[in-house]
């Protein structure tokens, strides 16, 4: 009986932060940062609720840091950092930790999450990731280093109700924002929440397209949506959302 109550209130916090995040005004999608490249980010999130993105640097600002942050009581991530020198942009977060509602669903919880990307003045990129002792709801995917790119569908049981479709993706490597840019996410978990999509990226490295100067980021295309979906839920029954805003976006 306790167990069902627990889960009873879990499950109402996961809601009613679905039902803030599909208020009038968040129903058309959020504006997006001015993505760059070069540009490295420690960990943002597209979905339920906006929050990120956060350790940003790029090319005007080549150092990028935000303290520990625990969000709400469910997850903690430890120092985010993100560095631009040159053509090569790195990444990391410092540590992954699950506290409150989140152990209900599964642990989760890793050491260092890093990513590098450098781009070659041939048009190729050096890129890759690593991840130490990373524990996803349950899946237990251990220390990896510049892993050949991985997609976890597996491993997932006893998930809360309402907790569907989790796709954990390791060493992620996609085209960047311009042409001839390149991202690598070390880590990117994906799920929906009661049906509603959500996506966090941990340690994104954007570089290129190569520049012999190293000059100022290249305008940025679409950009990287921000949200902090389940991470922005905090306390049982109740949900209270973090929101950070980053030179001029914000919801619309």
């Amino acid at each position: 009986m306790r167990n069902k109550i627990r889960r009873g209130l879990v499950l109402a916090a996961l809601a009613g932060t679905c039902v803030m995040a599909i208020a009038p005004d968040a129903l058309a999608a959020p504006t997006t940062p001015a993505t760059v490249s070069p540009e490295g980010i420690a960990a943002y999130a597209t979905g339920v609720v906006p929050l990120g993105p956060l350790g940003v640097s790029n090319s005007g600002t080549p150092n990028g840091s935000d303290s520990g942050t625990p969000i709400g009581t469910l997850l903690t991530l430890g120092a985010l950092t993100s560095s631009v020198n040159g053509n090569t942009t790195m990444a990391e977060v410092a540590t992954l930790s699950d506290t409150g509602i989140i152990s209900t669903l599964g642990p989760v919880s890793a050491g260092a999450i890093t990513s590098f990307c450098t781009a070659n003045a041939d048009g190729t990129f050096d890129e890759g990731a690593s991840v130490v002792n990373l524990n996803i709801l349950g899946n237990n995917i251990g220390t990896l280093t510049n892993p050949t790119p991985e997609v976890i569908t597996t491993g997932f049981t006893g998930l809360l109700t309402g907790i569907a479709n989790v796709t954990v993706y390791i060493n992620q490597q996609v085209a960047g924002p311009v042409t001839g840019s390149q991202t690598d996410n070390a880590v990117v978990i994906t799920f929906t929440i009661l049906g509603v999509a959500e996506t966090i990226y941990l340690a994104s490295s954007t570089c290129g397209p190569y520049s012999s100067s190293a000059a100022s980021p290249l305008a940025g295309g679409t950009g990287l949506g921000v949200g902090f979906g389940l991470l922005g839920l905090a306390g049982i029954g109740m949900a209270a959302v973090y929101v950070r805003r980053r030179n001029g976006y914000a919801l619309r």
